[in-house]
């Protein structure tokens, strides 16, 4: 079955089958990786670069480096480079779902 995924057909089934049932995942996780990975790719140095991407990137870094080439894009990737800051809601969830199972753990151990 991986020799299978290494299918360019394959991969491309895959990849449209996620932008169909998580649009928004798929752009963060393919489509805004393929812009870094391409953006980074064309800034670095030298007069010869090698770059190892995976097989799922792979149509999208190259699309994005030819719009790039074209100038129909830009290498600034400022924009997607953080992770956006959470709220204090989810802080607090983030805390209190460990703070619950500890407390239940710990209350089955003083009331067994």
């Amino acid at each position: 079955q991986i020799e299978n995924l290494k299918n360019s057909s394959e991969m491309d089934s895959m990849m449209n089958e996620l932008a169909e049932y998580l649009p928004s995942v798929k752009e963060v996780l393919i489509d805004e990786r393929d812009r870094y990975l391409a953006s980074h790719i064309w800034e670095s140095k030298g007069s010869t670069v090698v770059a190892v991407i995976g097989a799922g990137h792979l149509p999208g870094v190259q699309a994005y480096l030819e719009k790039i080439a074209g100038g129909k894009a830009i290498t600034d990737t400022c924009d997607i480079e953080s992770a956006p800051s959470s709220s204090p809601v989810s802080k607090i969830i983030a805390w209190a779902i460990p703070v619950i199972i500890i407390g239940l753990i710990a209350l089955g151990f003083f009331t067994g």
